[in-house]
């Protein structure tokens, strides 16, 4: 079995034959996207099983890119912390919003 890393910005960023790897891969990629800058509803980073035979993607996991507006109410917003940006981001789980169409995974 294969599994990858996809994003909105490179597509599939990279492949593992080990779970476990692909799952650490998942984690550092959410940390760094984030850390990059993200679009609110449109940035994401999913797991993935991949099956090359079928050409079929099976998502395992999924996150977007929302808007955290708690931090903002704890803290302030990015301005008022020094930065340039518009607001602070957090990834929400959407795994289960995940359907298959046509055999490809789509997010709703």
């Amino acid at each position: 079995m294969t599994y990858g890393v996809i994003n909105d910005w490179d597509g599939l960023v990279d492949s593992f034959d080990s779970y476990e790897e692909a799952e650490a891969a998942y984690e550092k990629e959410k940390q760094g996207r984030v850390c990059e800058g993200v679009e609110v509803e449109q940035s994401f980073v999913s797991l993935v099983e991949l099956d090359e035979e079928l050409e079929e993607i099976r998502t395992i996991k999924k996150v977007v890119a929302v808007e955290d507006v708690q931090l903002s109410k704890e803290i302030g917003s990015p301005k008022d912390n020094g930065y340039d940006w518009v607001g602070w981001a957090k990834w929400l789980d959407v795994t289960n919003n995940v359907k298959i169409r046509s055999g490809r995974k789509q997010h709703e």
